[in-house]
């Protein structure tokens, strides 16, 4: 079969190593050998004795070792769901426009010679190990940098996975950057807003600091922003409502703070959940009202933490107060008691009865004083 241009064997139960005859197809254009259970490790040498290569998906196999470098005429690039570990040390597929490596084990920082790929226009690096902070240039991606799409594009703003890319027509879907789940640190480079027809936005699940840029509403072409759990601060940027074009927005689990911008677009999502975790945002749809730059639910919680306060220093004044009139009262009577006692045991004119009786009463008194005090009015 030297002649063959497309095949097609997605979804079998295909295992083992890829044969060797099978890179010998030279002709091959676009190549679909997804969801099987091939295993092995593949190379640049292989890849490039397929030169008319444009789309190769190799997605849900058992495929380890590095990632190869994309053959240069490639255009589709799916190594999505194996166990591939490491970056290819170079990225020369100018042809390149949609690659997909989420669901691997490829660890360290994310390449910076990913923006090699000018005319990229999905990235999906999602659910690996890759930490570090994101690259500089990741807004220079001039395929997502253009306002012009394919007018067949799908209208769902969701980022479309890969097993759901061979329904379709897989080549039109919208552009998006997946680079969620990983240990992704630092702030968001404020030049991704270049990325002004960018439609799909998800840096969820990492450990990102810093502001939202003030910038963001220059990427009008967003439908989908997911910026959760991970550890902005600061205010939402009022410019945020400028997304006019914006469907689906998560900024949940963060440690913003401040009023959330009163604009129409985001309001109407109307959703509190799009906020949860974030203590310190006030106004609606929040129930927290915003107080001079505080949220109410501060200041109940100060009120109640000066409440709690209060109540345990009135117990204790309280507390204070009964113990010392019961010490002065307890005394008043000791030395009452004493002196009728003393009296008596003077007019007493044995000795020996004198220093029994006053030992006596001594002890009688300190032992229970109000008892003794009673058995002295009957006497």
């Amino acid at each position: 079969m030297p002649s063959l241009k497309y095949l097609d064997l997605c979804g079998n139960k295909l295992s083992g190593p890829m044969p060797d005859s099978f890179w010998n197809l030279t002709n091959l254009i676009e190549v679909d050998l997804s969801v099987n259970s091939f295993t092995g490790s593949l190379t640049d040498a292989r890849l490039n004795n397929l030169p008319k290569l444009e789309v190769l998906s190799l997605g849900g196999n058992q495929l380890c070792g590095e990632v190869p470098p994309p053959p240069y005429s490639i255009s589709f690039y799916d190594l999505s769901n194996n166990t591939l570990a490491q970056f290819p040390d170079s990225f020369e597929a100018p042809q390149l426009t949609e690659l997909y490596l989420s669901n691997n084990l490829i660890s360290g920082n994310i390449h910076s010679k990913l923006a090699m790929l000018k005319k990229l226009r999905v990235l999906d690096l999602a659910d690996n190990n890759l930490s570090g902070p994101l690259p500089e240039n990741l807004g220079t991606f001039s395929g997502m940098s253009s306002l012009k799409h394919d007018a067949d594009e799908p209208s769902d703003p969701l980022f479309q996975r890969t097993e759901e890319l061979f329904e379709s027509d897989y080549l039109h879907l919208p552009t998006g950057i997946d680079l969620s789940n990983n240990y992704l640190t630092g702030e968001i480079p404020r030049n991704i807003t270049a990325l002004i027809g960018l439609v799909n936005l998800n840096l969820s699940h990492n450990h990102l600091i810093g502001e939202i840029p003030a910038e963001i509403e220059r990427m009008r072409s967003l439908q989908s922003l997911d910026l959760h759990l991970n550890n902005l601060s600061g205010s939402i940027p009022p410019s945020i409502s400028g997304l006019n074009s914006v469907k689906v927005i998560d900024l949940s689990y963060n440690n913003l703070s401040g009023s959330i911008p009163t604009k129409y677009y985001l309001h109407k999502l109307n959703a509190s959940s799009i906020y949860t975790g974030n203590p310190y945002l006030c106004g609606p749809p929040l129930e927290n009202s915003c107080v001079d730059g505080e949220t109410s639910s501060d200041n109940n919680n100060n009120s109640r933490h000066v409440s709690h306060v209060e109540k345990w220093l009135y117990f204790f004044i309280e507390f204070g107060f009964v113990v010392g009139c019961f010490v002065v009262v307890s005394v008043l009577l000791f030395i009452l008691v004493l002196h009728k006692q003393v009296h008596r045991i003077l007019q007493i004119g044995v000795a020996g009865r004198y220093d029994n009786y006053l030992w006596s009463s001594f002890f009688s008194i300190i032992s229970s004083p109000v008892a003794f005090a009673e058995s002295c009015k009957y006497e």
